[in-house]
């Protein structure tokens, strides 16, 4: 196994060890191997290929103006939307939408989701439909 050398910030390795006892990894070269996997394997993703991707937003409360913006933007993608929720919860709003379509087309639905101003995080899941 060749052996490389990065420099992380102490922010990101606080991050790293935390992480490392949450989910049980072995080392902090395991948990960069599995995050790096996880990075190439949906680099591997032609644009063409058939996607089945989930992704959940979190939204603050206060910045409810994002929820009609997030709404107009589900709209335009909806032949590929299969399932959406909203959830409220506390302080805060949950979307989760689960998707089918190409992975150039996934692919525009979160840049246009990640271009959206303010408290909100957008987290995703994509796995290949394609046979390979």
């Amino acid at each position: 196994m060749t052996i490389i050398s990065i420099s992380v910030s102490d922010k990101l390795i606080n991050k790293m060890d935390k992480t490392i006892k949450m989910r049980g990894y072995i080392s902090r070269s395991e948990l960069i191997r599995e995050a790096l996997r996880r990075f190439l394997s949906e680099e591997e993703i032609s644009e063409n290929d058939n996607v089945i991707a989930s992704i959940m937003i979190i939204i603050e409360q206060e910045k409810k103006d994002i929820e009609g913006k997030i709404i107009k933007i589900l709209h335009r993608y909806s032949a590929k939307i299969m399932n959406f929720s909203h959830i409220q919860d506390d302080d805060r709003c949950i979307e989760s939408i689960i998707c089918k379509g190409s992975w150039r087309g996934i692919q525009e639905l979160l840049l246009e989701l990640r271009r959206l101003r303010g408290k909100i995080i957008v987290r995703e899941s994509i796995l290949p439909l394609s046979k390979r």
